[in-house]
């Protein structure tokens, strides 16, 4: 399958003849989806060593990542790091002011992958309502006549 793409203008810069691509058409797996997946007819790992080996993996890398170290993996690389502005050279770490951030870039396995994505261009899509049924509220019917909203002024609550 294609990463489905459409062509867009793009808003944030002043050139009008400069376009987007917005991504659509695409599926979310949840890691569940992942185990079963692998662990599909015909493979010799089962649902629930995968689930215990990912999961110790993920442990020992938050670990080491709480320690404030940086992992450099095959799908992924994260190196702690620390954002706010810190007033002089004595200043210190002050949670009220300053945060601990997870910096995660793609490891170059998942780069590679990039390569092999096969973009598929679409047409646009209209950004405007397409209701495929109505129900008039002052009826009840569906699909039928539109009643009216009455004119006279609404109350406003206090």
């Amino acid at each position: 399958m294609a990463l489905n793409y459409y062509l867009a203008p793009n808003r944030i810069t002043s050139d009008r003849d400069e376009y987007l691509a917005v991504s659509v058409d695409r599926e979310g797996y949840k890691i569940e989806q992942v185990y079963e997946r692998m662990t599909r007819q015909g493979s010799t790992l089962t649902k629930a060593e995968a689930l215990a080996a990912f999961e110790e993996v993920m442990q020992c890398i938050i670990d080491i990542v709480k320690e404030g170290n940086s992992v450099v993996t095959p799908l992924v690389n994260i190196l702690p790091s620390l954002s706010g502005v810190f007033e002089d050279e004595d200043d210190r770490f002050d949670p009220g002011r300053h945060q601990v951030r997870m910096n995660v870039t793609a490891g170059l396995r998942l780069q590679a992958a990039a390569t092999e994505v096969s973009p598929e261009k679409v047409p646009c899509r209209e950004r405007r309502p397409a209701p495929a049924h109505f129900i008039d509220n002052a009826t009840g019917q569906q699909d039928q006549v539109i009643t009216p909203v009455s004119t006279r002024p609404t109350t406003c609550w206090k």
